[in-house]
């Protein structure tokens, strides 16, 4: 997998060619997904009721969506925040969209790309590593995860964004003709406090291949 890294690019065709967003009958909780018709609960405020949020603070989506994105051979369907903007984004052939929160702190994304070569998910990052650039870029972890795609790996890792530290999840996976990565970044003192968006959407994630 190449290029996951934070250029992102607007392609207007792509709104053209990927299905708008289905809307998730009913109230922001709880939130009908997939095509099982199983649920997953929203993952709420965690300030008391009646609380001010501060301005600018990163917080947890009020509601989510079900979208799907397709290309080099397959769709992918996941569970993303439903009033978040978004993008669509390419780079190197990928085709994706990316999601930004109202305070600009977290940044969600989901992307296709074209599988090289035949590489497992763990080979396709070992390829791309090196090519990173991001400004004091540390690796936090690197796990692989059973079950997912042909192969798929949990990639974490830290950087400096003027003058702030970030903190990334990344799973990256392989299924047939494609290299799928869903990625999620906020400032690293939120991280564990908001990686339950992350989680939902990759435990939801639903790749069909053709």
């Amino acid at each position: 997998m190449r290029r996951l890294g934070l250029v992102v690019v607007v392609l207007a065709a792509l709104v053209a060619c990927t299905p708008p967003p289905e809307r998730v009958p009913g109230d922001p909780a709880p939130v009908t997904v997939g095509p099982s018709g199983g649920t997953a609960s929203a993952v709420g405020p965690t300030r008391p009721p009646g609380s001010a949020t501060p301005a600018g603070v990163a917080q947890f989506p009020t509601g989510y969506e079900v979208f799907e994105v397709t290309g080099h051979g397959v769709t992918a369907r996941l569970t993303v925040p439903s009033v978040w903007s978004r993008t669509p984004i390419t780079h190197d052939g990928a085709v994706g969209t990316q999601f930004v929160d109202p305070s600009g702190a977290q940044k969600f994304r989901v992307e296709i790309l074209a599988r090289a070569d035949g590489r497992t998910a763990r080979q396709g990052f070992e390829a791309y590593e090196p090519t990173v650039r991001l400004r004091e870029y540390r690796r936090l972890d690197l796990v692989d995860v059973p079950g997912v795609g042909e192969s798929a790996v949990d990639w974490s890792f830290s950087f400096t964004d003027d003058h702030e530290r970030r903190q990334v999840i990344d799973r990256m996976l392989v299924q047939g003709s494609a290299a799928v990565a869903v990625y999620y970044s906020t400032t690293q003192r939120d991280f564990e406090r908001l990686m339950p968006i992350w989680q939902q959407a990759v435990e939801r994630l639903v790749i069909e291949s053709g």
